[in-house]
């Protein structure tokens, strides 16, 4: 054993020597093993890379998908809300059914509101569970036939009962909602309420019946008869009548009368103008009410009759009340509001109709009183309307006209026998008549059907009635007086046989053209067509318009004067006119004036002048001067005014620039309130 040696060791240098032995035998040993290993790490490492380089990528498209798919789904239900929205707020009835079994799965507001139900009450629910049986019979049907056929069907109209609204008309649409197999999943189905529809066109129906009806009529009491049928009709009530009001005492007077018992009609015909049930017609006013709540004491019989609502409706003529419409029903509680319209309509035609018979009767009653004497006289009598249509004649006329009855001439013009060459001379001598009232001396020709020759002299009056004029006409035979003036006649023969036509006439035919304009709009749906019949309603209103001023003119006097304030009736004038840009100087204070109810009428032809021939008037004063003895109203435009000589034209048909109008008010006729 070798001796310690003092020599410190040099550790380092044997350390680094051991771990280059080390190293050595381990690169000997393992080198090329761990290279492999290395090498097939950094393979799997550039595999891993790429994976997850895919997997990033994967990750990137479905948070893409994820993102597209949350926008879709929100759209959806944005869409969705839209839809909900939509179906929510359309004014029809909206609803589903399952194909399945036919219950309710979705139901809408409109159909709530229609049916009186709520939609959960409906949900879950089928047709046999709400409706009637026949209803829900008939509601099935059509679904199957719908579901069957994967087809959908329109039902024009079907009937539905209803909670709040009784028993309403349905135009229905319902359509199959097919599934992906190919197979009806849902039943959906749109309704539309065209109940006031029906009702308008049954309304529009009935009133263009009345109106045709009526050109056929002669007799009041028919007339009467077809005038109540038609209103119980339109009111869809089942009872009624119509009183006359006697024009001496008042009194009201049951003239005729539908489906009332007989104890019940003989206290209901008459009521002294003194009574409660005279002074509510006499109001003027309609009264729609349930018959218990007139306001009015029935007795136990008139409580029996078991009437339930009743209508009382005025009927007037020129500002009076002449009749009295009343409908009732048995079975009903009110009358509907379209039928309340629709009462208030005709009331006017039939008052019209009214006063014009009567006024027939009275004149026939009149003409029975004078025939006699006419007949001794050998001179022939004859009635004529305003078309020149005969109303009646005597035996002498009959004789004259070479006919054999009175039944040969009634309701036939006079032209089918006056010859040809008098026409026109007659026509102007008619429309002298109708302008002065009379005509006399008129010598004309008859043809008789044997081809003779048939001179008559003419001497007519026109009587005013109230729905028009007729012509009261003697007739003398001037054969012998005509052989001695031939050539003279023969000069003259350039007459024409004036057709007049009455303003009842002409108004029930423009009513019935326009009931039949707005019948047709319901059935075509070209739009050519339509346009033409836009186009006949301008000239209907055209020839209404025309009607209208011509009644306006002879309607002047027949409405009582009445206190007017002037401001205020020119406003009313001019609000039907386009005068905007035109300024107002009313210098008027609160004048008012007694005048005409046409004094608004005369007030907008003026202001209508100055819009229409005003040339450069951009401002109208109307102002007043008081006289001694009068007031003068202006009515002044600052437009170039009426040229010197010009002004003796202003008052000639067809004239009219603008510039300054006066109205004279007699003293005592004017007030001022200010």
């Amino acid at each position: 054993m070798k001796e310690h040696s003092d020599e410190i060791p040099d550790w380092e240098a044997q350390r680094n020597r051991i771990i280059g032995l080390g190293e050595t035998s381990i690169r000997k040993s393992y080198y090329p093993e761990l290279q492999q290993r290395i090498e097939e790490l950094e393979k799997k490492n550039q595999e891993l890379q790429v994976a997850y380089a895919a997997q990033t990528a994967v990750e990137e498209e479905l948070r893409q998908q994820f993102d597209e798919t949350d926008k879709k789904e929100k759209e959806l239900r944005e869409s969705e809300a839209f839809l909900t929205s939509i179906i929510e707020n359309i004014p029809l009835m909206l609803f589903v059914k399952d194909a399945k079994d036919l219950r309710f799965v979705r139901f809408n507001k409109a159909g709530e509101e229609l049916l009186g139900y709520s939609r959960e009450e409906m949900i879950g629910k089928n047709d046999f569970d709400v409706f009637q049986k026949e209803q829900a019979d008939f509601f099935m049907e059509k679904d199957r036939q719908v579901l069957e056929k994967k087809t959908p069907i329109d039902i024009p109209e079907e009937k539905i009962g209803t909670r709040i609204h009784g028993e309403r008309i349905l135009h229905t649409r319902k359509i199959p909602i097919i599934s992906s197999n190919g197979e009806p999943r849902f039943l959906l189905g749109i309704s539309e309420d065209i109940t006031e529809w029906k009702n308008q066109e049954q309304i529009l129906k009935a009133q263009l019946n009345l109106g045709i009806a009526l050109q056929n009529i002669r007799g009041l009491d028919e007339t009467l008869g077809i005038c109540l049928s038609a209103a119980i009709e339109i009111a869809k009530m089942d009872a009624g009548g119509i009183y006359l009001v006697d024009e001496t005492s008042g009194s009201l007077d049951l003239a005729v009368s539908s489906n009332l018992g007989a104890e019940f009609l003989k206290q209901i015909s008459h009521y002294s103008a003194d009574s409660d049930n005279a002074r509510l017609v006499m109001k003027g006013k309609p009264v729609y009410v349930p018959y218990s709540k007139t306001g009015i004491i029935h007795s136990p019989v008139q409580e029996q009759e078991g009437l339930l609502a009743i209508g009382i409706i005025p009927i007037t003529f020129g500002g009076q009340v002449i009749a009295c419409l009343n409908v009732a029903s048995h079975t009903l509680d009110e009358t509907s509001l379209s039928g309340r319209i629709a009462l208030e309509t005709i009331s006017t035609q039939i008052g019209a109709v009214i006063e014009q018979k009567m006024a027939e009767e009275a004149l026939l009653v009149s003409e029975e009183r004078y025939r006699s004497l006419v007949d001794i006289t050998d001179t022939g009598y004859l009635v004529l309307d305003n078309r020149g249509v005969v109303i009646d004649a005597n035996d002498v006329y009959i004789r004259l006209s070479g006919r054999s009855s009175i039944d040969d001439l009634k309701g036939r013009p006079v032209t089918e026998w006056t010859a040809p060459y008098d026409l026109e001379r007659n026509a102007r001598e008619v429309e002298k008549c109708m302008k002065t009232g009379h005509v006399r001396g008129l010598e004309i020709d008859y043809i008789k059907p044997d081809g003779s020759i048939q001179p008559v002299e003419i001497n007519a009056t026109v009587f005013p009635t109230g729905t028009g004029n007729v012509i009261l006409t003697l007739c003398r035979d001037i054969s012998e007086r005509k052989r001695t003036h031939v050539a003279l006649q023969q000069a003259r023969n350039k007459l024409n046989l004036l057709n007049a036509v009455t303003f009842q006439d002409i108004q029930t035919a423009a009513f019935s053209l326009s009931a039949y304009q707005e019948l047709v709009k319901t059935v075509i749906a070209d739009p050519k067509a339509k346009s033409y019949l836009d186009k006949q309603e301008i000239f209907l209103k055209k020839m209404v318009d025309t009607l209208d001023f011509a009644k306006n003119y002879q309607e002047m006097g027949m409405n009582p004067p009445r206190w007017q304030n002037v401001r205020q009736v020119f406003l009313y004038a001019i609000s039907h006119l386009d005068f905007l840009s035109m300024k107002q100087n009313l210098e008027l204070n609160n004048l008012e004036i007694f005048a005409d109810p046409l004094f608004e009428k005369v007030l907008f032809n003026l202001s209508q002048n100055v819009l229409t021939h005003g040339v450069n008037a951009t401002e109208v004063t109307l102002r007043y001067e008081v006289n001694p003895d009068h007031l003068t109203l202006f009515m002044e435009d600052n437009g170039v005014g009426i040229p010197t000589e010009e002004k003796n034209m202003i008052f000639d048909r067809g004239y009219g620039k603008g510039t300054r109008f006066e109205i004279s008010v007699p003293k005592g006729m004017y007030r001022n309130t200010g």
